[in-house]
């Protein structure tokens, strides 16, 4: 029992102190750079001569002044999580961390999280519920085939948030992207037939605009000034959004560039084909209400009807046979 619950703390003051870790690792290189600024400030140009020697002296100089810099999380705990972090995931096999780059490029957010980080937390989510699974099993007296049965099913409670979590913020950002499309192409389209370029229309937008469809877009015109085509960084995007209606968008750009016809009409097109597929989407989405409101019907509203209605009639009845003489 102690045991247990000395494992499951251990564990949660692991995960939290690893992502405040996570957080202040940001500000080490800001340290490092500051303490290099300040000693090629203060220290005067070496002679030719000595320049081995005095990049050496200098190296170990710098090094030292930045881990005097630091504090003790920095310098020994830090250390000590990268340690076992790194034991961890030479364990993990490589098709995890390829799983986890594409929910991260699927969730938008491959510019903040980092897939080593989040399959480390991933393991201390697995670890943390086995731990409640053996306090589980201490606390109740089950057989051994019983226990066995609740630990698979904490371990796999554990594997699965972190899953659960990511399709839940991939799902959002998707809905967010299919909303805003339709109100996008209508901007495109009326920048585009008011003279602009397709690029110069999707930078002017961009730049007043924010959400989850623009920063794609942000990213495409990042490609495009990187020296990739067209072609290959709207595939790019589809890809990253992994939503239909952006497919679609970006197969008929494609086709209209590569064959030569009017972007103002395709565009035209496109935005009443979007608004189109979006109040269908939204009809659906209304459709499938009544069903998903049926579970807590059933489990929250019903069971206090049939309280309110059926008690009253239930206690007359019970007053009215202990009047009757043989009751």
């Amino acid at each position: 029992m102690i045991i247990a619950v000395s494992i499951l703390g251990g564990m949660i003051f692991g995960l939290i102190f690893f992502i405040a870790i996570q957080h202040r690792k940001k500000a080490i290189p800001t340290l490092q750079t500051i303490s290099r600024l300040k000693n090629l400030e203060s220290k005067p140009v070496e002679v030719k001569s000595n320049a081995n020697n005095s990049s050496n002296r200098n190296s170990i100089f710098n090094k030292n002044q930045d881990v005097s810099q630091l504090t003790f999380s920095q310098r020994v705990i830090l250390q000590i999580i990268n340690s076992v972090r790194a034991i961890f995931l030479k364990l993990a096999p490589q098709t995890i961390f390829q799983t986890i780059d594409r929910c991260i490029i699927l969730a938008g957010k491959q510019d903040s999280w980092n897939s080593y980080a989040i399959t480390f937390a991933w393991g201390l989510s697995i670890l943390g519920f086995l731990a409640l699974g053996m306090l589980f099993i201490t606390v109740i007296n089950l057989l051994w085939i019983q226990k066995i049965i609740v630990m698979m099913i904490f371990g796999a409670m554990g594997a699965m948030m972190p899953l659960s979590f990511f399709r839940s913020v991939i799902r959002k950002r998707q809905e967010r992207i299919v909303m805003q499309l339709p109100s996008f192409l209508d901007l495109l389209s009326i920048s585009v037939q008011a003279g602009l370029s397709f690029d110069a229309a999707v930078d002017r937008i961009v730049k007043h605009s924010e959400g989850p469809l623009i920063d794609e877009f942000r990213r495409m015109q990042r490609d495009l000034r990187l020296g990739l085509s067209k072609r290959d960084s709207l595939k790019q995007m589809a890809e990253r959004c992994d939503v239909e209606e952006v497919h679609l968008f970006t197969t008929s750009i494609i086709q209209a560039d590569k064959l030569g016809t009017s972007m103002g009409k395709t565009l035209v097109d496109q935005a009443d084909n979007m608004r189109d597929r979006y109040q269908q989407y939204i009809k659906a989405k209304a459709l499938k209400a009544p069903i998903k409101m049926l579970f807590p019907l059933l489990i929250f509203i019903f069971p206090v009807i049939f309280v309110v209605v059926l008690v009253p009639t239930l206690i007359t009845l019970v007053n009215n046979f202990s009047a009757v003489p043989g009751f």
